[in-house]
């Protein structure tokens, strides 16, 4: 690709991070002395730096002008402190929602149809337990081999592929798990939380969703869904592995259609997987793999969210919820630059997350540089 070409993929680039960073009013206040966008700049930028609040705050200072850590926090506590759980979850599931409106399905006249896709995310914790203003408890004990850690825990809706066409995976949805609340209770506050006009075509759930409770919620919204089930070698099925689907009763009392499909797996060796999937419309074997397959793209939207994360010891569980939610905006900001290089032809190497993040870096880092010229020569050393 010639220079010409790269200047111009840039420059796109920046005229979608501008559009997105535009929302930073969506995210906190403004403070006495530094506006929404300027306090919100601190947050990416640690994001993407990998890096706490702290050190961000103080590097951009050293550049020039820029608010202080505390600032920074202050502003989050006077927006987020006091609101449960619920309203912070639907309201990052908003902003996420209005960033993929932008894309050319959504400018149709028909609703584009979409796959989705729902998942667990676990986050490692350290320290004591930690409770929500219901008095929830929200640290998870897990683990295996004898081995404990402690974790908090989220759940997030992604669409997976959008009109058969787009296939970068698209988080839409974002809520906190706490103890004790059950599987149906997480996909029906997701589901809730969709306030985009789109038509689902198949829900994809892990073994976590394979629950009666979900499945009854679905098929009583008439909503397709495949699940993965638990296969036993050890248990006798009615069908053969890649065979046509057979009768299946979850829990021994709620009847699905199930299927033995055969996988590789990551080690080359082959192993057989249940899905189960809605007794009213079951597709052939291969067509039942091939649109599960769609639900690991999920899988990689966490780990680039973990690329993109706030660093953070805070107790303020409110203030870890937003940190989480912004690493998966700035996740779905990608992914919105990738649905633009395929439009657009942009350059492919530039598209890449690192690029994209070091260019995001340089443009934030030069807009603290100008807030710094710009108060030069006169009285103020902050932006009102």
């Amino acid at each position: 690709m010639n220079s010409q070409h790269q200047r111009k993929s840039k420059l796109q680039i920046q005229k979608v991070a501008e559009r997105s960073l535009n929302t930073s009013q969506d995210w906190l206040n403004s403070s006495r002395d530094y506006d929404s966008r300027t306090l919100f700049n601190i947050l990416v930028l640690a994001a993407l730096e990998r890096s706490s609040v702290e050190d961000l705050s103080y590097h951009v200072r050293e550049m020039g002008d820029g608010p202080s850590p505390d600032t920074v926090m202050r502003a989050l506590r006077q927006r987020y402190d006091g609101l449960n759980q619920t309203i912070i979850s639907n309201h990052v599931s908003g902003i996420l929602q209005n960033q993929i409106t932008q894309l050319p399905p959504f400018k149709m006249r028909s609703k584009p149809k979409v796959i989705i896709a729902i998942d667990l995310h676990d986050e490692e914790y350290y320290g004591k337990n930690l409770e929500d203003q219901a008095d929830n408890r929200l640290v998870f004990y897990t683990g295996h081999h004898g081995k404990s850690k402690q974790s908090l825990r989220y759940a997030t809706l992604s669409i997976v592929s959008m009109n058969n066409m787009f296939h970068q995976p698209l988080t839409i949805g974002f809520g906190v798990v706490h103890v004790g609340k059950t599987m149906d209770e997480v996909v029906q506050d997701l589901l809730n939380q969709i306030n985009i006009p789109i038509k689902i075509d198949w829900i994809l759930l892990d073994g976590s969703f394979a629950t009666v409770d979900v499945l009854k919620y679905l098929d009583s919204e008439k909503l397709k869904w495949i699940a993965r089930g638990r296969y036993s070698s050890k248990k006798d099925y009615l069908g053969e592995p890649d065979d046509d689907w057979f009768p299946y009763s979850l829990k021994n009392e709620y009847p699905v259609a199930g299927y033995l499909i055969e996988q590789k797996k990551p080690d080359g060796e082959s192993e057989t997987i249940l899905l189960l999937t809605v007794k009213l419309w079951t597709p052939t074997p291969e067509k039942t793999k091939e649109i599960y397959r769609k639900r690991f793209r999920i899988e990689n939207n966490y780990r680039h969210a973990r690329v993109v994360k706030i660093r953070t010891s805070t107790k303020n569980i409110h203030l870890r919820w937003i940190m989480w939610a912004i690493s998966h905006f700035l996740e779905l900001f990608w992914h919105l630059i990738r649905y633009v290089h395929e439009i657009q032809d942009m350059d492919e190497y530039i598209c890449r997350q690192k690029r994209v993040n070091r260019i995001l870096i340089m443009m934030l880092e030069l807009q603290f540089l100008q807030l710094q010229y710009h108060c030069l020569g006169c009285n103020c050393v902050k932006r009102r």
